[in-house]
């Protein structure tokens, strides 16, 4: 049997071209040995990525510890549907902890009729139309979002949610409400302005602290302690502290959506 390459080496994790609002701010994505992701099983389809996806896996989490473990069933469950691995390029757990999945050169999969060939699909873990997205998810799907739409050269007035391109309930209504309203879209353009976004692989003991901790973006430089009220809260390090200039929170963030 052939077997796909089950990582993305972190070449290919190319920095964002900088722009006259800075450089690139990192994010830090767990590897898939980081969460236990198993080998693909066949061969991928190559594809070339010109829109931007967004799912969620549909069933309800309540404790972000059970998200690798989720992720871990979902990867079996579509192997053993004879997909190569499991069906998205990246996912969001419930602090916004970002987690490597196929890679971004091989077509996603799907049980519904739509044809993923070019789609970056990015999936938040969790049922949206049960429960709401966290800001913290939200952060970081805006990140993946403008990662992808420099690095594929993709538009974010591309992103759409699953049920716009097939029979299903697919993101969810209350993730696909911060699409139709122009919320996602403007959180991507607000960071492509700001100079980007760099994706950055981690695995080992940094990744499981990752996790542990709830933390999805910027790592702190060598020596910063994290605060106790940003462990505690399960925000990203990236995240503006309280009283900053620019306002946290999806009331925040659909308000500077409405404003453009």
């Amino acid at each position: 049997m052939t077997r796909a390459p089950a990582l993305l080496p972190l070449l290919l994790l190319l920095p964002l071209p900088a722009t006259a609002g800075g450089e690139p701010r990192a994010v830090d994505v767990i590897c898939r040995a980081g969460w236990g992701g198993r080998a693909a099983t066949r061969p991928y389809v190559k594809h070339t990525i010109v829109r931007l996806t967004v799912h969620h896996s549909g069933m309800l989490l309540r404790q972000n510890r059970a998200a690798p473990g989720r992720i871990r069933s979902a990867q079996r469950f579509h192997q053993s549907r004879g997909w190569p691995d499991i069906a998205y390029h990246y996912l969001i757990d419930l602090e916004g902890n970002i987690y490597e999945g196929r890679p971004t050169s091989a077509r996603g999969d799907t049980g519904t009729r739509y044809d993923t060939t070019g789609h970056f699909l990015v999936c938040v873990v969790g049922n949206y139309d049960r429960q709401k997205p966290r800001p913290g998810q939200v952060r970081a799907l805006a990140d993946l979002l403008a990662w992808a739409s420099a690095r594929f050269k993709v538009g974010a007035e591309t992103i759409r949610g699953h049920l716009q391109l097939a029979r299903t309930k697919c993101p969810g209504r209350k993730l696909q409400k911060l699409i139709t309203d122009g919320t996602l879209r403007a959180e991507v353009e607000a960071r492509l302005e700001a100079g980007g976004i760099k994706l950055r692989l981690v695995c080992g003991e940094q990744a499981r602290r990752l996790r542990a901790e709830g933390r999805s973006a910027a790592t702190p430089r060598a020596g910063a302690e994290r605060p106790k009220r940003l462990r505690a809260e399960g925000r990203s390090a990236a995240t503006p502290r309280a009283g900053a200039e620019r306002p946290t929170g999806l009331r925040a963030i659909r308000r500077r959506a409405h404003a453009r």
